[in-house]
């Protein structure tokens, strides 16, 4: 809905208003996919309150594995074999991920100041 206004000074709205297009299969397909969109967005708000970070996170690299192996069984066209073994070493890379550990702040000594000009 948002796009609609791009899309008035270009031949794509002449091309989607054709006769033929907005088959009752078409119209079903889109307000499906809308449909679907919504409610994920709705259960990831759900998930944020009931999850870790760290579990969220989980939950979401796990999704995208899924995604990209229904695509590569479904589709004749998907990720090449590089692709694949990008999305893999980057899945690698963030479980072996660790954020660097706190820094100890100094000890405060009584009658010294806290910033110090050099």
């Amino acid at each position: 809905v948002f796009l609609v206004p791009m899309t008035w000074g270009s031949d794509d709205l002449h091309a989607a208003a054709a006769p033929g297009v907005w088959t009752s299969g078409a119209v079903a397909a889109v307000v499906a996919s809308c449909a679907i969109a919504v409610a994920i967005s709705y259960f990831s708000f759900l998930a944020r309150k009931q999850l870790t970070a760290t579990g969220f996170t989980i939950l979401g690299n796990s999704c995208k594995v899924i995604s990209v192996v229904i695509n590569v069984l479904i589709w004749s066209k998907h990720a090449s074999p590089f692709g694949l073994c990008m999305l893999a070493l980057v899945l690698v890379a963030a479980y072996h991920y660790k954020p660097a550990p706190l820094r100890e702040a100094p000890p405060v000594v009584e009658g010294t100041p806290l910033l110090h000009d050099q």
